[in-house]
């Protein structure tokens, strides 16, 4: 399967940008919550949903950024779902 290279690196940076807002919001929760293994289970947890949406959310703002600056859309395979027009 040909992975789309641009794709590739905006799913990359949307992880990087993750993790690096992860670890300010995890400083907060410890900060916050008394440290025992059940606050630090349900911080791991919290750590994989904040992640994972917002990568989510990162990837909408890639496509919203994509539709209005004009620049064609691609789906999840790398096929193109939409001409860019500027």
């Amino acid at each position: 399967m040909n992975k789309n290279p641009i794709q590739e690196e905006i799913k990359n940076r949307a992880w990087e940008l993750a993790e690096e807002h992860w670890q300010y919001v995890r400083a907060v929760l410890e900060h916050d919550f008394r440290e025992n293994e059940e606050s630090k289970a349900v911080i791991e947890v919290i750590g994989f949903h904040y992640k994972t949406a917002f990568v989510h959310g990162y990837k909408h703002g890639v496509e919203d950024q994509t539709f209005f600056m004009g620049y064609p859309v691609f789906d999840k395979k790398g096929n193109l779902i939409q001409r860019g027009e500027k």
